[in-house]
């Protein structure tokens, strides 16, 4: 069993039964400072949680030390150069900062609404083919011989 408990404070904890003890041990995460905890029952885990922040906040106050506070919105990433540059260079692309590019590729995967687009170009003489309402989907950044004439977005998957 593993579950994240509700926010306290602006802290949150998960916790996992331990079958070696029979407890209910519990972690607060997204702070650098190891802050855990125990309970006999589901019941009084919530009330084991608040006591270990509680006690956390005493003991800064007490020792002069400012908490951690919990996901500041900021963190390190560890990526292959080659990713480096390929994700710098998408965030020009699109005309977003790095940080916004992760950001969003962040967002997608943890709400599972990632989605393909294919782009059909064709070159200009198979234009005429087509709906004149075709002639208006073609980009500056394209070659002036094409024009795309759709697009095809996959459904979240």
């Amino acid at each position: 069993m593993k579950g994240l408990l509700p926010m306290y404070k602006g802290y949150q904890a998960k916790v996992e039964f331990s079958v070696e003890d029979s407890l209910l041990v519990g972690e607060v995460i997204g702070v650098a400072d190891y802050l855990s905890f125990h309970a006999e029952s589901v019941r009084e885990v919530e009330d084991m949680f608040h006591q270990c922040i509680d006690g956390y906040l005493a003991f800064c106050r007490e020792a002069g030390k400012t908490p951690e506070k919990a996901y500041r919105g900021s963190f390190n990433v560890r990526i292959t150069p080659e990713l480096h540059r390929k994700a710098d260079a998408a965030a020009a692309e699109r005309g977003i900062s790095l940080n916004q590019l992760v950001a969003r590729a962040l967002e997608h995967e943890i709400s599972g609404e990632f989605t393909t687009t294919v782009s059909f170009l064709l070159p200009q003489k198979y234009i005429s083919h087509f709906a004149d309402d075709a002639q208006g989907l073609c980009f500056p950044f394209y070659e002036p011989t094409q024009k795309e004439v759709g697009k095809w977005t996959a459904p979240p998957a």
